[in-house]
């Protein structure tokens, strides 16, 4: 009986913690009912070869349960959603290589190596100590007091969680939600591919004569959301840069026009931003992702390219080869590997946003036609350290004069201890990413130029508390009224800030919006031509 009640009170504590990681303190449980069920099924089941395998399985599965719930508990921090094993396994990379941005290869691999060693061991561990309990309660006393406590576990498992809400059964709760949501992913990913094959909306490139001769540049910029403008802490800092990006705009004779769009992520997967603003298609989890990139189906860049526009990714937080971009077509890739950079890496970005706008500037130089290009602002990026003065734009040049900066700021152990710390570093992350493009905006756009400047996601939830929105930003700036005035008359308020109220559309609709406003020439004919997808 001591073997079968140790067992019981150490798989007890592993389930609590599972209950823990899943929903947090408030829903934690002190007794889990399906701890004790293990424990004591397994102990009146005669000893026979294939009990002792099945309770070493049964040991394997505790370990793999507990591995889930700890990654539904970073997914939880990370993106304010539970997680998916189904479709989040292929995180794993980027999760490594955001390791390795902040702290080396050796930190994050040794990291991954020590989860992946502790969660063997527990295996191990469970498998042996499961395996061992088949068997055991032998005499009538031990089998009438392991029924007794059967009983007594289908009593509280009716009787919970009205009567005793801290007697749960944890573990059983974790495995059947992730049952159904494999199950709801599944029959997502049937659905959207049918949509897919169905839909001929956006399914072949159409030109935008609006836009023939204009550059188009797309900026997102990293982890801007809705609580950079409105939350007080990150407002105060923010509101007055978007000013004066408006003061210096007004006062070169160009027009801004802001709104806001729903993201379809948050906290991280920037990709799936980007691909829902160039496909018109809500892309909201990975699988979406690639049945669209595997799919054919045109975007924006075919829009502009059948326009007479040069395409060109300037992606600066890629660091090896990028399949998508061969898929998406882009005339050219610029990102880390073949941008001539001179100086630092700091952190995770690898090199600041200032410089990424000369990249912009320079490849609308060098282009012997209208551009479009989309790029990806990153020194807002997690962990937001150091935060960079805005330089004079003369003196940025290969980059070598952001070396001074390489070692500034707070040790990341230091940053992530002290959230009220990191969330001042975010807002001044934010401010300056904020400024950089405006200022680049008041500079180089005229009016053969539209900017477009939106946000990617709203940072993780230790920046913007539960239950956030999923809305970010969206700014456009031009010397021409005419394209800004198709923004203003789908809602966007005139200037740097958003309206406060109104309906707030998904991302996915700027390209159906491109189409409609740009699809046909200054003259207002709408060329045949240009209705190829129906």
């Amino acid at each position: 009986m001591r073997r079968i009640l140790v067992t019981c009170l150490a798989l007890n504590g592993v389930f609590a913690g599972i209950a823990w990681l899943h929903r947090g303190g408030d829903g934690a449980a002190w007794v889990a009912l399906d701890a004790v069920t293990v424990v004591g099924v397994l102990a009146l089941t005669p000893r026979r070869r294939w009990a002792v395998m099945s309770a070493a399985a049964a040991g394997v599965a505790v370990a793999f349960m507990l591995l889930l719930a700890l990654g539904d508990r970073l997914t939880r921090l990370s993106l304010a959603r539970p997680l998916d094993p189904w479709l989040d396994w292929r995180l794993l990379r980027p999760l490594f290589d955001l390791g390795v941005g902040q702290s080396g290869v050796s930190v994050s691999a040794l990291a991954g190596l020590g989860v992946v060693a502790t969660v063997l061991l527990l295996a191990v561990a469970a498998a042996f100590a499961l395996a061992r309990l088949p068997g055991t309660a032998r005499n009538r006393g031990t089998r009438a007091a392991t029924g007794i406590m059967l009983f007594a576990t289908a009593i509280g498992t009716l009787a919970q969680p009205q009567v005793a809400p801290r007697i749960d059964t944890p573990a059983w709760h974790l495995a059947t939600e992730q049952a159904q949501r494999a199950w709801r992913t599944h029959g997502d990913v049937v659905g959207f591919a049918d949509h897919l094959a169905q839909s001929r909306e956006g399914a072949a490139p159409r030109a935008l004569p609006g836009l023939a001769g204009i550059d188009v540049i797309v900026g997102f910029i990293e982890s801007y959301g809705e609580n950079a403008l409105t939350d007080p802490q990150y407002a105060k800092i923010v509101h007055p840069v978007l000013d004066r990006a408006a003061g210096a705009i007004e006062s070169g004779g160009l027009h801004a026009a802001s709104g806001w769009v729903r993201a379809p992520t948050r906290g991280g997967q920037s990709w799936l931003s980007h691909a829902t603003f160039l496909s018109g298609q809500w892309l909201d989890n990975q699988s979406r992702y690639d049945r669209l990139l595997a799919s054919g189906r045109s975007t924006l860049i075919d829009d502009l390219e059948a326009t007479g526009h040069a395409s060109i990714a300037v992606m600066p937080a890629i660091t090896r080869p990028w399949a998508a971009g061969d898929v998406l077509g882009y005339d050219r890739v610029l990102n880390a590997t073949n941008i001539d950079y001179a100086g630092p890496r700091l952190n995770w970005v690898t090199m600041p946003d200032q410089f990424t706008w000369q990249v912009v500037d320079r490849a609308r130089r060098a282009a012997d036609r209208p551009v479009f290009i989309e790029t990806a602002l990153i020194s807002s990026h997690a962990p937001w350290v150091p935060v960079l003065p805005v330089l004079e734009w003369e003196r940025i040049g290969d980059g070598s004069v952001f070396k001074r900066w390489a070692d500034a700021g707070n040790g990341l152990s230091t940053l992530w201890r002290d959230p009220a710390h990191l969330r001042r570093d975010f807002a001044g992350s934010m401010a300056y990413a904020v400024q950089v493009a405006g200022e680049y905006g008041a500079r180089r756009v005229d009016d053969e130029t539209l900017l477009v400047l939106l946000g990617d996601h709203q940072p993780a939830p230790l920046i913007t508390g539960t239950g956030a929105s999923d809305r970010v930003p969206v700014h456009v700036i031009s010397g021409d009224p005419a394209l800004v005035q198709a923004f203003v008359e789908r809602g966007f308020t005139r200037g740097m800030r958003p309206p406060m109220t109104g309906p707030v559309p998904r991302m996915a609709v700027l390209r159906s919006w491109l189409r409609d406003a740009f699809g046909r020439d200054r003259g207002g004919a709408s060329p045949a031509a240009t209705r190829q997808d129906g």
